[in-house]
């Protein structure tokens, strides 16, 4: 019986260390009942080597795969770790996940951008200068359905504002504010009012939760017709083919909406305002504590 050498063909012989050339590696010699009671100088007959070659020999094969043995459990060490501290960093870089509710109110607003609009831009950067470890996720919903969460009370965080009778805490991220009012079809006069009478018998464009309550009752009660919209740019697009005799907006909606120039030279805002709003986010009092500066 001849061993073979691993990668090699034929044999080895004792002259292999007088070269000073390291002896080929050889496969094991299996024995059927108990491999470790062949005495070392038989298996080198069988291999046709002398006891101190084949000693050797197996001596190399060893070293060499006990190094590969150990390499291979750094490796599998290494790799555990960084999984493990993966997976920490993964659960503690934002020590709570918050939904902030919102409507497509771009560009303040909007799932169309990978930064879900300046707001949110504000929001996140607020919390960064403070140290607050707070993830951030966008839910939009039309103006109703917003509206309905809170009302609810399966609300934690908003920038659409609650109603009045909502018991709710504004939180200001930012010393801009947005002013609000109308677009009409330019028209010789200044676009401005005293008096909510100037609305009777007037179609409006306002976002869907505001048409009966809140800031569009008064305009209602002075006799005002209010047609429901889910974003402001659909108000627009009513006003321009004249379904509507004003829209909703704000001061930079002609400036930010999707517009060809002959239509944005066809509208204006108004001088009179219905408010101006700063930005911020609203807070339920269960998540109060938890947007508060550590």
């Amino acid at each position: 019986m001849r061993l073979r050498s691993i990668g090699l063909i034929g044999t080895s012989t004792a002259n292999d260390t007088a070269s000073g050339q390291d002896p080929p590696l050889l496969d094991f010699p299996r024995d059927p009942v108990n491999m470790r009671h062949i005495p070392i100088a038989n298996i080198a007959h069988l291999s046709n080597l002398s006891p101190l070659t084949y000693l050797q020999t197996t001596k190399l094969f060893f070293g060499r795969s006990r190094r590969r043995a150990l390499t291979m459990k750094l490796v599998k060490s290494s790799l555990y770790c960084c999984l493990f501290l993966s997976a920490i960093v993964s659960d503690t870089a934002f020590s709570r996940d918050v939904s902030v509710i919102a409507i497509d109110y771009p560009p303040f607003t909007t799932p169309e951008r990978s930064d879900d609009g300046t707001v949110f831009v504000l929001l996140r950067n607020w919390f960064g200068d403070r140290n607050l470890e707070i993830k951030i996720t966008p839910e939009f919903l039309p103006p109703a359905r917003a509206q309905n969460r809170i009302i609810q009370g399966d609300w934690c965080a908003s920038l659409f504002p609650p109603r009045d009778d909502i018991k709710a805490t504004f939180l200001p991220i930012n010393d801009t504010t947005i002013k609000i009012g109308f677009l009409r079809l330019k028209e010789p006069s200044e676009f401005q009012w005293e008096s909510l009478d100037y609305f009777k018998d007037k179609h409006i464009a306002a976002l869907r939760n505001t048409t009966r309550e809140g800031l569009f009752k008064p305009f209602l009660d002075a006799g005002a017709v209010l047609t429901g919209i889910e974003t402001i740019e659909q108000g627009v697009q009513l006003l321009l083919k004249k379904r509507v005799d004003y829209a909703f907006a704000d001061k930079t909606t002609l400036d930010t909406i999707d517009l060809t120039p002959a239509d944005r030279k066809k509208l204006e805002f108004s001088k009179t305002l219905l408010g101006s709003y700063q930005f911020g986010v609203y807070l339920s009092p269960e998540c109060q504590d938890a947007f508060n500066p550590q």
